[in-house]
C-alpha cells in the first residue's frame, strides 16, 4: 500500500505564510497606537506541502503602512483565538477559516485547506502526457483535486492509480503490449475519472530521399557518392532517383521523369543536383559530409506499416499496395513508383576526387531510378474512413513503363501526411510480396 501524504493548502491572492495550536478565549484586543495602520492584511507561509507532520502554517500581519504587526495581532481560526501565530492542524483534514485582528481593526479572511483521504474535493480528475504511443513507451500520469476556494490543485503523490483495476507502483505506467488500457485514480473513498490510453505495436520506419539528378549533371556525382556512403552504414533509408533532362541534345537523360515539375514546383527545387529527405528537409550540402542528417531521421517505430505486392512484366502489370494505420491519419495520401536498378549511362563528373575523377564516368551503375510514376506524383487521396486507427486500406494499381530488365525492377511505395511530409517508405523487388514490418 503506498503512503498517503497530507497536502496542505494556502488558498489566496497574496504570498502564503500560516498557523500553531488552537488556543482558549477571545481576549480582548487593546486599542491600536495613535498614528497606526488603518488596515491590516493576513498572508501564510505554506502553499503545498505533502507531509504534515513538521510542517505548520505561520500566519503575518501587515499593515497598510508596510509595519509587521504580527507579534501584536490575535489570530483566529474558526472563530477561535490561537495563541501566537502558528497553526498547527495535526493532520486533521478539512479548511480552516482564518482571520486576525490588531487592535480593533479586522484582517482579510484566508481559507487554509489540509488535504488527505478525508478531505471533500469538489472533483478529481487524471490526465496522462499521451494518449497513444508504442509498446515500452512510457506514460505519465497526473491528477488534481478541485477545492472551490483554490481551484485545481496537483495531488498526483497523494493518489493510488488503477491501470485495468490494477494498482500501479508510482504515477507512471510502461505497457509490454499493444492494446487500450482504462486508467483512473483513488484517493480514500473518492475516485477519479477514467480515462483511455492505447499501446500500439508499431512498424518498422524507413527514411525517403528523391534525389533530382541527371546523367548529364557533372555534380550529381557529389550526391551519388553521399549515397553510396549511406548505404555503407543503414539500409532504412531509400533513394527514388529522379532524372530529369532532354531527350536528347545537351542535356540528354533517357530516364527523364516529366511528371517530376509538378513535385518539384511544390518543394521548390532550383537546379541539380538537388535531394530531399522525406519530403521534409534538403538534404545539407555538401551531402557526403552531412549523412547523419537522414540517418538522425529515421525513428525506429512509426504507426503506419506498408505491404507490397507485384506481378510485373517487362513494360507492364499490376501492384498490390496495403496501408496499416494504428493510429488516425488525416487527409493521408499514398505515392507509389516503379524502380530499376542497374541501368548503365554514362555519367558526366565534375569533379577530380570523385570516382576516380572520370568525365564522363563510363557505363555508370544507376540504381533506384524511376522508371515510372503510377500514382499522381504528389499522392493519391487515401479514403477518410480507411485512415483511422486500427484501419488498413488496400489499393490495386495498374502500370505502364519501359524496363531494361523485369529483374531489376522494384516497387516503391510511401504515405504522406496532411502536410505532404513522407511518414513511411517500403520497397520491394518486383514479382514478390513484401508484408508489414515490425
Amino acid at each position: 500500500m503506498k503512503r498517503k501524504h497530507l497536502l496542505l493548502i494556502c488558498t489566496f491572492a497574496i504570498s502564503l505564510f500560516a498557523l500553531s495550536s488552537c488556543g482558549g478565549d477571545d481576549p480582548t484586543p487593546p486599542p491600536p497606537p495613535p498614528g497606526g495602520p488603518t488596515s491590516v492584511v493576513l498572508s501564510s507561509d505554506n502553499a503545498t506541502i505533502f507531509d504534515n507532520s513538521d510542517n505548520v502554517f505561520t500566519l503575518k500581519i501587515v499593515g497598510n503602512n508596510s509595519v509587521d504587526y504580527t507579534s501584536e495581532s490575535t489570530f483566529y481560526v474558526n472563530g477561535n483565538a490561537i495563541t501566537g501565530n502558528i497553526f498547527d492542524p495535526e493532520g486533521n483534514s478539512g479548511s480552516y477559516t482564518v482571520y486576525a485582528k490588531y487592535g480593533d481593526i479586522e484582517s482579510n479572511t484566508i481559507i487554509l485547506n489540509v488535504i488527505g483521504e478525508n478531505f471533500a474535493f469538489e472533483s478529481i480528475s487524471i490526465s496522462s502526457n499521451i494518449d497513444v504511443a508504442f509498446i515500452e513507451s512510457e506514460f505519465s500520469f497526473k491528477v488534481l483535486g478541485t477545492i472551490p476556494s483554490a481551484g485545481n490543485i496537483d495531488i498526483t503523490n497523494l493518489m493510488t492509480i488503477f491501470v485495468n483495476d490494477s494498482p500501479i507502483d508510482g504515477t507512471t505506467f510502461t505497457p509490454l503490449e499493444a492494446n487500450n488500457y482504462s486508467v483512473y485514480a483513488k484517493l480514500g473513498t473518492q475516485t477519479s475519472n477514467t480515462i483511455t490510453i492505447t499501446a500500439i505495436k508499431g512498424y518498422k520506419h524507413k527514411v525517403l530521399i528523391e534525389d533530382f539528378t541527371g546523367a548529364w549533371c557533372p555534380y550529381c556525382t557529389r550526391i551519388l557518392y553521399a549515397i553510396d556512403l549511406l548505404h555503407a552504414q543503414t539500409s532504412d533509408v531509400l533513394i527514388a532517383a529522379i532524372h530529369r533532362g532532354n531527350p536528347s541534345g545537351g542535356y540528354y537523360d533517357p530516364f527523364n521523369v516529366p511528371e517530376a515539375a509538378a513535385l518539384e514546383d511544390k518543394l521548390g527545387v532550383e537546379g541539380y543536383p538537388t535531394a530531399w529527405i522525406g519530403r521534409t528537409a534538403v538534404w545539407t550540402y555538401p551531402e557526403p559530409n552531412n549523412i547523419n542528417q537522414p540517418i538522425n531521421m529515421i525513428q525506429g517505430k512509426t504507426a503506419y506499416g506498408i505491404s507490397i505486392s507485384s506481378s510485373l512484366s517487362a513494360s507492364s502489370g499490376t501492384v498490390d499496395i496495403s496501408v496499416a494505420f494504428d493510429a488516425a491519419l488525416s487527409s493521408a495520401k499514398l505515392v507509389v513508383y516503379v524502380l530499376e536498378d542497374n541501368l548503365i549511362l554514362d555519367q558526366a563528373n565534375g569533379y577530380s576526387d570523385l570516382y576516380g575523377g572520370q568525365h564522363p564516368i563510363p557505363n555508370f551503375n544507376h540504381k533506384d531510378v524511376v522508371r515510372k510514376v503510377v500514382t499522381n506524383i504528389l499522392g493519391d487521396a487515401i479514403p477518410a474512413e480507411k485512415t483511422t486507427a486500427g484501419s488498413t486500406y488496400t489499393t490495386t494499381l495498374n502500370a505502364n513503363y519501359t524496363s531494361a530488365n523485369v529483374a531489376n525492377l522494384k516497387v516503391m511505395a510511401f504515405v504522406l501526411d496532411a502536410s505532404g511530409n513522407v511518414v513511411n517508405v517500403q520497397v520491394a523487388k518486383a514479382n514478390t510480396t513484401l508484408g508489414f514490418e515490425e
